[in-house]
């Protein structure tokens, strides 16, 4: 389990946006909500790589911030491929 930093987490929001060979994402219990823009920087990643099938956001604290909800549901109106 990884529970990520600010900027730690936008390294890997880099990472993931030009990683296009990750299927699978499971980022149980990073408290993403709570990180500065942190699911408006996820939802921006899932709306470039669409090969993501599966991802997994349990315990991440989403919701706390009222927009993350909005983020997420635009994301996933580009990015059809994913399984939650």
């Amino acid at each position: 389990r990884v529970l990520f930093r600010s900027h730690d987490f936008i390294y890997f929001i880099e990472v993931l946006k030009i990683n296009t060979s990750i299927l699978e994402l499971n980022l149980y219990y990073n408290k993403i909500g709570s990180l500065p823009d942190g699911m408006k920087l996820l939802s921006e990643v899932l709306k470039v790589n669409t090969n993501i099938q599966k991802l997994n956001l349990l315990y991440n604290l989403i919701g706390s911030n009222s927009d993350d909800i909005k983020y997420f549901a635009e994301a996933l109106k580009i990015n059809t491929t994913i399984v939650i």
